[in-house]
């Protein structure tokens, strides 16, 4: 698991379950020896994390994503795409 706080990784057994699925996304159970998170993916690909409820209190939640031709996009100035 990756600690938000502390930037730490450690590997330890964890059990993940789905428990709900819809049109729009899958929800599953991610239970590890820090307690339960909770994670979003959308049901269509490319699956991005929609969101991301960790079991010590702090969350990611999905803003934003683009589907850009990224090659083109890597000049000065193209960070305004980012916003």
């Amino acid at each position: 698991m990756i600690s938000p706080r502390s930037g730490q990784l450690a590997w330890s057994r964890a059990e993940l379950r789905e428990v709900a699925r819809n049109a729009e996304s899958v929800s599953y159970q991610l239970q590890h020896q820090g307690g339960q998170d909770q994670l979003r993916f959308a049901a269509t690909s490319p699956h991005r994390l929609l969101e991301w409820k960790r079991a010590e209190g702090s969350s990611l939640r999905l803003k934003k994503s683009l589907m850009l031709d990224y090659w083109n996009h890597h000049d000065d100035g193209d960070e305004k795409l980012l916003k």
